[in-house]
């Protein structure tokens, strides 16, 4: 299932010497678990999109179905819309900016 995907994933990208993020955004305490066991076993940086989030929703009260709705395809499917993917690149960027791996900014 999902562990070895990813054991997969960061096993490629150990041996070809490709830093690995991983951004995640809701997840079950037994999703984090995974998240961490790969990330430790494999060296990879584990980035919460939350920060994002908080400072996208930063000042504004809305409710957690106005956040679903600013940040989700539809009701019925939970993946990000342009907004949310838009916070996952500032995330992965971010976490690239924190290691040092851009030689310049763009």
């Amino acid at each position: 299932g999902a562990q070895q995907a990813l054991e997969l994933i960061a096993a490629e990208t150990t041996r070809l010497q490709i830093p690995l993020f991983i951004v995640y955004g809701t997840a079950t305490s037994e999703q984090q678990e995974l998240l961490k066991d790969v990330s430790a076993k494999f060296g990879a940086t584990l980035l919460p999109v939350r920060p994002a989030v908080e400072r996208f929703f930063a000042g504004k009260t809305v409710t957690k179905e106005d956040r679903m709705k600013a940040l989700q395809l539809s009701s019925g499917d939970p993946h990000p819309n342009a907004t949310g993917h838009r916070l996952y690149a500032e995330t992965v960027m971010e976490g690239i900016r924190a290691e040092g791996r851009l030689f310049q900014e763009p």
